[in-house]
């Protein structure tokens, strides 16, 4: 717990946020947090690191996870996680979550403190017969079904022949009642 605080402690003093870009920034460094190597003075070591990386985009990797990510004090970092301490002065209790679903649109008013559940509800997932979330093509009954999964149960939402949008909307519906905030919706402007 004390590596996480001092990390803490050690963020707002090396990295500036830009709440409506999402961008993190390196700042610039005081010697004072550099030692001594060899011939090498704290001094010379700040004004390296500053003439190299002072003002620069930081967190600027994509990891396999889809993420922005960087290294501080030799530990791996995602953006967004960094993001909410810059924004809040604390580590998130659990997960922060992108409201749009958009892994690198870090902007403070696209993240939120969300616990494991309420994640994996604003995962996007469609089915391969239809473009809609929530919403398949029934071979045996010759029609699109709509369903919202919700703590083990499958809530039914309607069928259609012809109409896949229509139960996109019905799906929204029930999915909003069940998930709130949370939902993952084909027509967020409607519900």
């Amino acid at each position: 717990m004390a590596d996480s605080d001092a990390l803490k402690e050690l963020i707002p003093q090396v990295l500036r946020y830009d709440p409506e870009t999402g961008e993190m920034y390196w700042r610039h460094r005081p010697a004072s947090l550099f030692s001594q190597q060899g011939k090498r003075s704290a001094e010379w070591a700040a004004a390296n690191w500053n003439s190299r990386h002072a003002g620069q985009r930081a967190f600027t990797a994509v990891g396999s996870h889809g993420y922005r990510n960087g290294r501080l004090s030799g530990r791996g970092l995602l953006l967004h996680r960094v993001a909410f301490v810059l924004m809040t002065g604390d580590w998130p209790r659990c997960l922060v979550d992108h409201v749009n679903g958009d892994r690198l649109d870090n902007r403070w008013c696209n993240l939120r403190e969300a616990t494991v559940t309420q994640n994996a509800q604003n995962a996007k997932g469609y089915s391969k017969t239809s473009p809609y979330i929530g919403v398949s093509w029934n071979s045996r009954l010759k029609g699109y079904m709509a369903r919202v999964n919700h703590k083990g149960e499958s809530y039914y939402c309607g069928f259609s022949v012809d109409d896949p949008e229509r139960l996109a909307r019905q799906r929204d519906k029930k999915a909003k009642e069940l998930f709130g905030d949370f939902a993952s919706l084909n027509f967020p402007e409607d519900v």
